[in-house]
C-alpha cells in the first residue's frame, strides 16, 4: 500500500470511528508554542534534574529521576514538578483541533502530561475524560 492510499485509509477509519489515535509526546511539535512544555522523556528527566539534584545515574532518563524523587523527596515534590513542567497552556494544533472535530470519536489515547487535546476537546458536549493514576492519588 502507497503513502496515498495508507493516509485515506486511516482518514476514512477516522471518519467511521474505527481508528483510535494514539497520541504522545511528539505532537507538541505541531502546537504554536512548541518547546513550552517538555516535549520527551529525556526533556522531562533533564527538568526534574534542574529542580531536584538527582544521582548520576538518574540523570536524563525518566523513570530513574522521578522515582528518586518520589522516594527521597516525596511523592508531593514529585506532583508540584511536574505542575510545574506542564504549567503552561498550550493552542491545541491543527490535529488536535482536526480529531476533536471528528463526528464520530470513540477514544483518543493521549500518552503525554499536556492538556492540549483536552483544549481542542472542550467545546464537546459528548467527550469526556478517562485518566491512569495510582492509587496513592
Amino acid at each position: 500500500m502507497n503513502d496515498a492510499k495508507l493516509c485515506a485509509a486511516i482518514m476514512a477509519g477516522l471518519d467511521r470511528g474505527g481508528v483510535i489515535p494514539y497520541l504522545g509526546p511528539g505532537v507538541l511539535d505541531l502546537c504554536p508554542e512548541a518547546g513550552a512544555v517538555p516535549a520527551s522523556p529525556k526533556a522531562l528527566a533533564d527538568f526534574l534534574g534542574s529542580k531536584v539534584t538527582v544521582p548520576g545515574r538518574a540523570r536524563g532518563n525518566l523513570s530513574a529521576s522521578a522515582q528518586y524523587i518520589e522516594n527521597f523527596k516525596h511523592r508531593k515534590t514529585l506532583a508540584e514538578l511536574m505542575a510545574q513542567a506542564f504549567a503552561p497552556r498550550l493552542t491545541p494544533s491543527a490535529l488536535h483541533r482536526a480529531l476533536a472535530a471528528l463526528p464520530r470519536l470513540p477514544l483518543i489515547v493521549q500518552l503525554w502530561y499536556d492538556d492540549a487535546m483536552r483544549a481542542a476537546l472542550a467545546g464537546r458536549a459528548d467527550a469526556g475524560l478517562i485518566q491512569g493514576a495510582s492509587q496513592a492519588e
